[in-house]
């Protein structure tokens, strides 16, 4: 339980780096009001405080395969373009190949795609034709289910000239307040994402779900390692207490007839643990698939430290625990203990 809640800080930190680190590392997307030719981009250099401008084109299209049919964008990637990357599923950037389309890993298990298969992209937007492509790479993105492939193929197949319906940019952050000023004044930019705001925003509010849920896992967590182990203690100490009576007698020390008793206990514990990892990665796995949907893939990712903190916390409890049964050890009549049968 402790393990399938502390897990979820490992995804959201993956899938934030994911989305505004390495794929997206641009903090500002324009989004134009209409398709222009590449000058869109030299005039956004003229912006205040730009120091990077990048073209990039979407279309809306629905993706057929097998029988089976996404609507989704596809996304055309310009060349020597260095702000806006895909990622393999290995985490790594990924370098377009000349022809071909690449499909989200999610999309790709949803449609049973492989690469190498054919499918068939519907323009929704003029020229309205069918485009039938081959899969040459799977990639792995935490938001949405674009597809993307390179921009001079795509144009090609589609029969018109390069063009550009956003501008990713790199802005210097004090001058965003004046960069906002000049997006509302120009009519042929529709509109302007802030990712320095987005991910504020993301981060607060999932944050903020993040550690109420996890606090509450974590005092249920507590609250039956506590019962287990306290209970389990006082049948061992019941059970046991003719060999600790027999102990003491020997001229064991209480702290020594004590240290049987919690060494007994946290070995026992210690044993559990690794079912315990099993179980909590089983936990983590199913709530990665039910929260996973099409707008967000949540990737089954559990660091060391994730394991370590939870295993700290279990022990902890425990030991706590087996010391309060411990001090019982010391009002056991040994007189009343010894003439218990066997």
């Amino acid at each position: 339980m402790l393990i399938g809640s502390y897990f979820t800080f490992d995804v959201i930190d993956l899938v934030m780096a994911d989305i505004f680190e390495r794929s997206n590392r641009q903090n500002v997307s324009l989004a134009l009001a209409s398709p222009r030719d590449l000058s869109a981009v030299s005039a956004a250099l003229a912006l205040p405080g730009v120091r990077q401008a990048e073209p990039a084109y979407a279309v809306p299209v629905r993706l057929r395969h097998a029988g089976s049919s996404r609507l989704l964008a596809l996304q055309a990637h310009f060349d020597a373009t260095q702000l806006s990357r895909l990622l393999a599923t290995d985490g790594t950037p990924l370098t377009l190949p000349p022809e071909g389309l690449a499909i989200p890993e999610s999309l790709a298990e949803s449609l049973n795609i492989t690469p190498g298969d054919l499918v068939t992209l519907d323009l929704l937007t003029p020229p309205r034709e069918s485009l039938d492509l081959r899969v040459t790479s799977i990639i792995r993105q935490s938001m949405g289910q674009d597809v993307h492939m390179r921009a001079e193929p795509l144009f090609a197949l589609m029969r018109t000239p390069p063009q550009v319906n956003t501008v990713n940019l790199l802005v210097d952050t004090p001058s965003l307040p004046a960069l906002h000023t000049a997006v509302k004044a120009t009519p042929a930019i529709a509109g302007l994402v802030d990712f320095t705001r987005v991910r504020a925003g993301f981060d607060a509010s999932i944050r903020e779900n993040l550690i109420s849920m996890t606090l509450t896992y974590t005092f249920l967590g507590v609250l039956i390692t506590l019962g287990v182990i306290y209970n389990a203690a006082r049948i061992q100490l019941a059970e046991r207490a003719h060999e600790l009576a027999s102990l003491r007698v020997l001229g064991f020390t209480r702290a020594e007839v004590g240290f049987v008793l919690v060494g007994e206990l946290m070995l026992l514990t210690l044993l559990a643990l690794p079912l315990g990892w099993a179980a909590g990665y089983g936990f983590a796995a199913l709530i990665t698939t039910g929260l996973s949907s099409d707008l967000i893939t949540m990737p089954l990712v559990v660091n060391r430290a994730t394991f370590g903190f939870a295993t700290v916390i279990v022990l902890t409890t425990a030991l706590i625990t087996a010391l309060v049964v411990r001090r019982r050890l010391d009002h056991v009549d040994l007189v009343s203990a010894l003439k218990q049968k066997d």
